[in-house]
């Protein structure tokens, strides 16, 4: 996938989100409409600014927050529509993202395409700075849950008793 499909992809994602978050679909047309690129890329940072105001509005927490909660895509779709194609992720890139901002539900993906847990809590800890789930216990999941302001959802349940399990295999 080249750096202008990410970019055709990101434009895809905005439309996307634009609907989701009530965002002015005739602002969305003059962007996408617009023939001079220095214009388009003049108008698009106020649009997705805009757009990640009704994302956080919608509860959908930033990007940068230490959560395994669903966060917004708007900080991925602005990088896979930079101007600089050297700029923009990678396909894998993008792929690592989604599954990370998706969450511990994967809401960005369907269910056939859902990560393995132990995939998932790598992706997640490595962005967040934190040790990988599989070398914590139980009940320090549970307080890193705590902590990072989440209710424990069936999926992060099972990864907890996915994680027991395994360890008493391996003793």
């Amino acid at each position: 996938m080249s750096s202008a499909d990410v970019w055709s992809l990101g434009f895809i994602f905005l439309n996307a989100a634009a609907i989701l978050y009530s965002q002015s679909l005739d602002d969305y047309e003059n962007i996408t409409t617009e023939r001079n690129w220095d214009v388009k890329y003049e108008m698009l940072p106020k649009y997705l600014l805009d757009l990640r105001t009704k994302a956080r509005a919608a509860a959908l927490e930033n990007h940068e927050d230490p959560s395994f909660n669903a966060k917004h895509l708007v900080d991925l779709i602005e990088s896979m529509l930079k101007y600089k194609p050297e700029e923009r992720p990678n396909a894998h890139k993008v792929n690592e993202r989604l599954s990370e901002l998706g969450g511990l539900d994967q809401i960005y993906h369907l269910s056939c395409c859902h990560k393995r847990n132990d995939y998932l809590s790598k992706v997640i800890c490595k962005s967040t700075g934190s040790y990988t789930i599989q070398l914590l216990t139980a009940n320090q999941i549970i307080n890193l849950s705590l902590f990072a302001r989440i209710t424990p959802t069936p999926r992060l349940l099972l990864l907890i008793y996915e994680t027991k399990i395994s360890r008493s295999k391996n003793a």
